[in-house]
């Protein structure tokens, strides 16, 4: 649910993300976005989860450790590590690009259901030596993913505008001023709109 949240993907691309069975550094999701400008993004999920009645609950410095060795690892085509299948083939994957020149940027995403990890596990990380433009870490706890699930889905859909529109020029761009019907449970209105610049086409 994480990687689907975090990513924006369908469920089953975000279930071919699954990694985990064991020999996986602790890794239960992967992700490998396409090459852009060069460079390609490697997502990497770790999640724990512990009942809120067992004390501290700031995400396991032994986790950060294990997420730190797998970015050392996974990431150097001469290292040589034993993992399970579903995670090899995609280590596999990332190696061929990079052998290809293609540079890697990664985000190690430390899931749970309690805080953020401590200043031990900070420490970690910071004593890595990992460029912070190349590895970036994120927290995601029970709190951030509702946020992301609620969070304002993006609008891509056509419609025309009802009655009289302006359409002007501006900048390379078109700008559209208009109506169009909007429903919100079982009684349909009206709503002005007023389109954000687009290209060729209009797409509300």
């Amino acid at each position: 649910m994480v990687a689907q949240s975090t990513l924006g993907l369908r469920k089953e691309e975000a279930l071919e993300c699954l990694t985990e069975g064991g020999n996986d550094f602790g890794i239960d999701a992967l992700h490998i976005a396409s090459v852009e400008d060069g460079e390609f993004l490697v997502t990497l999920f770790q999640g724990k989860y512990k009942p809120v009645t067992a004390g501290e609950n700031a995400f396991p410095q032994t986790g950060i450790e294990k997420a730190k060795q797998a970015i050392q690892s996974i990431f150097d085509p001469r290292s040589t590590i034993a993992t399970n299948d579903l995670l090899t083939a995609k280590i596999e994957d990332i190696r061929s690009l990079i052998r290809d020149g293609y540079i890697p940027v990664v985000c190690a995403v430390m899931c749970n259901n309690g805080e953020r990890w401590d200043a031990t596990a900070q420490q970690i990380i910071d004593l890595a030596g990992f460029p912070p433009d190349q590895v970036r870490w994120k927290h995601v706890n029970h709190d951030e993913l509702v946020k992301q699930m609620r969070s304002v889905q993006s609008i891509d859909n056509e419609t025309l505008p009802l009655g009289k529109a302006v359409i002007e020029n501006f900048n390379y761009c078109r700008v559209l001023i208009g109506k169009i019907r909007v429903k919100r449970g079982r009684k349909p209105r009206l709503a002005s709109l007023t389109q954000r610049p687009l290209p060729a086409r209009t797409c509300i």
